[in-house]
């Protein structure tokens, strides 16, 4: 078709003309052409490459030419300005939001396509409201409306950003708690002393504020998956020195319970052994027995207190050698009463032998006991 045809055409058919340069405007969004000016009002240029008909190229030197060649069948001026800024502000606004959701961080490429798409299908309505409306206030009406819709596209998208990063922090503090609650389970079964545990419990709960401080402060994925690993390596820290701690402890436990029953043991043994000593009192046994008693509480609290192994036995060697000291004094003291009552309580102390025998044992008793040898001599003669 040539030119003047077509002008023939678009005089003819403005209307038409104008719906259709709305149509390759929306194409060319859609297209993901960079900018195109919204030219219906000024003139689609270039020239025309087929017909109206089918086509979805239309072009002539300018349709202000088309409305001078027939003003009566043309749309009115303050109409086509209305429609041709309405129609400007749409698309503006259009390129706008795309940008805006093409620089979001979070969310992945296909849901920035998929974003994208929503806003080109608002530009597409906005468009074809605009160009059929017969009123200004309706090309506004609908314009606004456009507007309105695109923008609550990147509202929605900046949401799905926004909750993908906040998940993520969620979902990391969740991995740091769960590992910090294993390592104070561990804690609370083990036997270590209370003020023990309370000191490795409260490094615990240090390390957990600390990388949920660093997560919060994280403001990409890559931060925040940064912020989690850093936190469960130093879980993993306390974890081992929490694991070492428990097998000193049981170390010293072991020790402690071997003591323990090392002195007992001594203790039952050296009570048995005072009292089956034959010539004890009662009241001499208690005596040793209780000695015993007291070596082995004082070193029973020793080494309760004591936290080194080789100071447990140490502990336990002294109070050993202590408490066979006692039963050895016992025993001693035993033999010394036996030995006193083997002598026979019948038995004279004055052997009745000779005179020679009793004048010695007379000398030996003294000058009292010899005259007393003497007088009963010479009674007898």
């Amino acid at each position: 078709m040539r030119k003047h045809k077509v002008k023939d055409f678009a005089t003819r058919n403005s209307k038409k003309i104008l719906t259709i340069g709305f149509g390759v405007l929306t194409a060319c969004f859609l297209q993901g052409a960079p900018s195109i000016p919204f030219a219906y009002a000024e003139g689609l240029e270039g020239d025309i490459t087929s017909g109206f008909e089918g086509s979805t190229a239309v072009s002539v030197s300018s349709l202000d030419e088309v409305h001078k060649e027939d003003s009566d069948t043309r749309p009115n001026n303050e109409l086509d300005d209305a429609k041709k800024v309405a129609g400007q502000r749409v698309f503006d606004i259009a390129l706008q939001i795309k940008d805006e959701i093409a620089k979001l961080t979070h969310i992945s490429d296909q849901q920035k396509s998929d974003y994208a798409g929503q806003v080109q299908t608002e530009v597409s309505k906005a468009l074809t409201n605009i160009n059929n409306s017969k009123e200004v206030s309706e090309v506004n009406s609908w314009a606004d409306k456009g507007v309105e819709a695109i923008q609550n596209i990147l509202k929605s998208a900046e949401e799905e950003d926004g909750k993908i990063i906040s998940e993520a922090k969620h979902k990391a503090k969740d991995e740091i708690v769960v590992k910090a609650q294993g390592i104070d389970k561990t804690i609370d079964d083990s036997s270590l002393p209370k003020s023990l545990k309370d000191k490795l419990q409260a490094q615990v709960k240090s390390a957990v504020d600390m990388a949920s401080e660093r997560i919060d402060k994280a403001d990409t994925l890559t931060g925040i998956t940064s912020a989690k690993d850093e936190g469960i390596a130093e879980l993993d820290k306390l974890s081992q020195e929490v694991d070492k701690e428990i097998g000193k402890y049981k170390e010293i436990e072991q020790a402690r319970k071997d003591a323990l029953a090392q002195i007992k043991d001594a203790v039952s043994k050296g009570s048995s052994t005072i009292a089956a000593l034959p010539t004890f009192t009662t009241q001499e046994k208690n005596h040793y027995t209780e000695k015993i008693k007291r070596i082995a509480s004082s070193a029973t609290d020793a080494i309760n207190k004591s936290e080194s192994p080789s100071d447990i036995a140490t502990i336990c060697k002294k109070a050993l050698d202590d408490i066979q000291a006692v039963i050895d004094k016992a025993v001693k003291h035993n033999a010394n009463n036996e030995n006193a009552n083997n002598i026979d309580p019948k038995k004279p102390l004055i052997p009745q032998t000779s005179d020679a025998s009793v004048l010695g044992v007379a000398g030996a008793l003294g000058t009292t006991g010899a005259a007393l040898v003497g007088r009963s001599k010479r009674k007898k003669k």
